[in-house]
């Protein structure tokens, strides 16, 4: 990699309004990897390796790999960190640099035609209608799809107009 790639990578990185300057403070104490639910259960996932990356510039090991994609975004690492390093936030953003490049899991592109098609994750089964039923649960709210396909939009065709289907 070269030298002016790393240092516009990590240029843009402490650009970033929601947590960039905060990659900085960073002591690699590891209280992030230790507080993430994802990191006990995914051995490849690392939120300290990926702010230690960050840190070196490292692009193509922050944003082109699959391990920013299985993080949950429920801030248990930001939480943890005596530095106050907005780990989350900077990961979401690593994730949208991989989507500006093309570079989406499919399980990912697959959620999203789901979203796009229904309006929600997954599909409501008839089964699962008859056990909310059965629980005196209420039906799931409507889902206003068009909507949810405004708000999509942009992501598709970001990801080309061959995957939208």
């Amino acid at each position: 990699m070269k030298l002016q790639s790393i240092s516009s990578f990590r240029h843009r990185v402490s650009c970033f309004p929601e947590g960039g300057v905060s990659l900085k403070y960073c002591m690699q104490c590891s209280l992030c990897s230790s507080k993430c639910p994802v990191a006990r259960v995914v051995e490849s996932f690392n939120p300290r390796r990926i702010v230690c990356d960050a840190l070196l510039g490292l692009e193509d090991e922050v944003v082109f790999k699959d391990g920013v994609w299985f993080c949950l975004s429920c801030h248990s690492c930001l939480e943890a960190c005596p530095m106050n390093v907005k780990v989350s936030y900077l990961i979401t953003f690593f994730k949208n640099l991989a989507v500006e490049r093309g570079d989406v899991p499919e399980g990912v592109v697959e959620e999203v035609k789901q979203i796009f098609k229904t309006g929600r994750t997954l599909s409501l089964s008839s089964a699962v209608e008859k056990r909310r039923a059965s629980l005196s649960l209420p039906p799931p709210p409507s889902v206003n799809v068009d909507e949810v396909r405004a708000l999509l939009k942009e992501f598709v065709n970001v990801l080309g107009g061959e995957r939208e289907g």
